[in-house]
């Protein structure tokens, strides 16, 4: 699907980051241009060539392993970079405190994007491999962002119930994006909590073990003593920080989530599992999760050997283009999205 080259186009966010905050507190002026990267990808993004056009040429597996590897260990050295320039940030005058909140809304910015690209993404990717260290490596990434319960409800929830109205992650089509933001946040966790409890209640293990074994509330504790250890040794600001980038991260991701599958109840759409994109950019930069009708089909096969299907409605725009619209007119999407799908469904008939 991708050459090694352009598939290093996912490490966009995350090296911008890292040279960000490696580079120390910057003027106002300074920071703001810092986020130029984002703005280049969003109009690439808008302009991105067809990915079913472009020509196939897979390499090793080894490099795509290597890749997903490197953007983990830049989610996690971002992570603590963040950390030390936040508690480097000066707060003496007026100036210095309207030069340190610009350079924490854009570490936000930054961290919070790198933190869904470099992070979630990953993740995702790493939990439904076959090896137990790579779904481990998933789940700290998801830690990373206090969501390794996602794991849980990801693979049981929406991959057993996809199309159904029993899945969580199935954006009605009556529903706004902060309805549903409201509803995920909250029945993911109880959900997995859920699946959690039934799976350890079938092995009768006693009531310490099954706690001890419980996924949901190992994640959830670890979540909790990593804030805790933040707020101890750097202090309340970095920790409300990087609380704030995994909030930044999770919606990003719960707004893709909200629009791959926005409407499709399977019994509607003639069986359409997911919205199709055909965003080149998008497929590099996202580790083919355009391709999420393949993903759906077999959620074993690695990111750089899925294929893009056209069985779906298509939206218009990428996925980084339809995220921002989503959030920040999600009336204009979803009136455009239930043309899309009607004019889909009548073409079913």
């Amino acid at each position: 699907m991708n050459s090694r080259l352009s598939s290093l186009l996912s490490l966009i966010f995350p090296i911008t980051s890292l040279l960000f905050l490696n580079s120390g507190s910057h003027s106002a002026s300074e920071a703001l241009l810092w986020t130029t990267p984002f703005w280049l990808v969003l109009a690439a993004d808008w302009l991105s060539p067809s990915m079913k056009h472009l020509s196939v040429n897979n390499s090793p597996e080894g490099f795509f392993n290597g890749l997903l590897y490197g953007l983990a260990f830049l989610q996690f050295i971002n992570l603590a970079m963040m950390i030390r320039f936040i508690g480097e940030l000066t707060w003496l005058t007026t100036q210095d405190i309207m030069t340190s909140v610009i350079n924490l809304l854009v570490v936000r910015f930054l961290v919070g994007t790198s933190s869904c690209c470099s992070g979630i993404i990953v993740a995702h990717e790493l939990i439904h491999r076959g090896r137990p260290l790579q779904r481990w490596l998933g789940r700290l990434l998801l830690m990373s962002v206090c969501y390794d319960h996602f794991a849980v409800a990801h693979k049981r929830g929406h991959h057993s119930h996809i199309g159904t109205p029993h899945d969580i992650t199935t954006a009605q089509r009556d529903e706004s994006f902060k309805a549903y933001w409201r509803r995920v946040a909250k029945e993911h966790f109880l959900y997995a909590w859920r699946c959690e409890k039934r799976r350890l209640d079938k092995k009768s293990r006693g009531f310490l073990l099954n706690t001890v074994s419980n996924k949901v509330l190992q994640g959830l504790l670890v979540e909790l003593a990593v804030v805790g250890f933040i707020y101890a040794e750097f202090g309340l600001l970095c920790a409300v920080m990087f609380l704030y980038q995994a909030y930044s991260a999770v919606r990003m991701l719960e707004a893709v989530n909200y629009f791959q599958h926005w409407g499709l109840i399977e019994e509607e759409t003639h069986h359409a599992i997911a919205w199709v994109s055909d965003s080149w950019f998008s497929n590099l930069l996202l580790l083919g999760l355009p391709c999420h009708i393949c993903h759906h089909q077999n959620a074993t096969v690695q990111f750089q050997d899925l294929v893009y299907y056209e069985q779906g409605p298509k939206m218009p725009y990428g996925y980084f283009v339809t995220n921002l619209w989503v959030r920040l007119s999600n009336t204009s999407f979803r009136q455009n999205a239930a043309l899309q799908l009607e004019s889909y469904t009548r073409r079913g008939d």
